[in-house]
């Protein structure tokens, strides 16, 4: 995965190159403008997981969960496939 720095210049006159290229590979684009960074241009399956990822991480109850069971596991407080399910997996 590439990250390209480019003005917003040059976005603009090779925008659908770019939206091409991101449709084929994880490339990440920062666009600047009066040489700082003024926004980014991503793959849409990557923005999709970054706001999967995002949703998951604020959701105070759900990661409550999830550090509950890695303190389990640190533990030794884990149960096998099996023990849970009865069937080998």
């Amino acid at each position: 995965m590439a990250t390209e720095i480019i003005t917003v210049s040059d976005a603009r006159q090779n925008f659908l190159k770019i939206v091409k290229e991101l449709e084929k590979i994880q490339n990440h684009y920062i666009i600047t403008r009066g040489g700082r960074p003024s926004a980014v241009l991503i793959n849409f399956d990557e923005y999709f997981r970054f706001m999967a990822t995002f949703d998951i991480l604020s959701d105070k109850e759900l990661m409550a969960g999830v550090a509950k069971g890695l303190r389990e596991k640190e533990e030794g407080n884990i149960f096998s496939f099996e023990d849970v399910f009865g069937e080998t997996f």
